[in-house]
């Protein structure tokens, strides 16, 4: 059986299908986890063209999106400037309260499923409403570039750190605003591609696979198949961390046993010479 086509005629296309399926694994997941009985089954994923490599955006390019943000949608730079400079994903920065910001500690807190008692499920995207992607809490280091933006964002009225013009909290990422900005400034890409650029820009500077996995709750294995290509020599560090070689030495014995005081073996490892009085 074919894809339907939705009400404008469009044909979803199979990642997109693949979406959907990973929302309803978590859903039916969460169900379960309340104990709510359900039964289990297998969802069959659709092949889906891996890209080679991801997109990100120059210095450059980041400081000309800023100046048309700044033309053409200034009330969502802060946001902007915020994904520029965490790599979190859009979704989750649109409903950041203030209070997930520790200037203290220079950081601040993603929320989880359960961050918070103030999310009761009802659409108000508070902490703890549930999400796919906020099943692992982590903490993500504010910049020196940051920082001014967000003392400013703390200053305004409401609990939210980028509310709408409502004062709440926006319900899907404004495309709209975001968009005219970067067309403005002749990029291609979204929203998503502040991410990217982020992992970029963080292994150009402070190539550690690990500690970006972490910062942008990825799994480590998730990052390096997305980013490894950025270090193409991060494999050589591990290079010599384990020596282990035959001693050039020519052993007494073809076992690797020591058969005379301090000499080595044929396994490279140096034996201790055995105690006086003891067999």
């Amino acid at each position: 059986m074919g894809k339907e086509p939705d009400d404008k005629g469009n044909v979803p296309k199979n990642i997109s299908i693949n979406n959907e399926l990973a929302i309803l694994n978590s859903v039916l997941t969460f169900a379960r986890d309340k104990g709510i009985t359900i039964p289990t089954f297998k969802m069959k994923r659709l092949p889906v063209a891996q890209p080679n490599r991801t997109t990100a955006w120059s210095d450059k390019e980041v400081k000309a999106l800023f100046g048309k943000m700044k033309e053409h949608a200034p009330t969502i730079l802060p946001l902007v400037v915020f994904l520029a400079n965490t790599g979190c994903r859009e979704t989750e920065a649109i409903v950041l309260p203030k209070k997930a910001v520790d200037l203290e500690r220079r950081l601040v807190k993603i929320w989880t499923l359960d961050g918070d008692t103030e999310g009761n499920g009802n659409g108000d995207g508070g902490p703890g409403e549930w999400s796919p992607k906020w099943h692992k809490q982590r903490e993500v280091p504010i910049s020196d570039a940051l920082l001014p933006f967000l003392k400013e964002q703390l200053r305004t009225a409401g609990p939210w750190l980028f509310p709408c013009r409502k004062g709440t909290p926006y319900k899907q990422w404004p495309h709209d605003f975001f968009d005219q900005a970067r067309k403005a400034a002749g990029l291609k890409g979204g929203p998503h591609t502040l991410r990217h650029t982020y992992a970029s820009h963080f292994l150009a500077s402070t190539p550690d696979l690990f500690l970006l996995a972490k910062v942008m709750g990825h799994s480590h294995g998730r990052v390096t198949e997305l980013y490894a290509h950025l270090l193409p020599d991060h494999l050589a560090k591990a290079r010599n961390a384990v020596r282990f070689s035959p001693s050039t030495a020519t052993p007494k014995s073809t076992n690797g046993a020591t058969t005379a005081k301090g000499t080595t073996g044929t396994n490279g490892v140096k034996a201790a010479k055995p105690s006086e009085g003891h067999a």
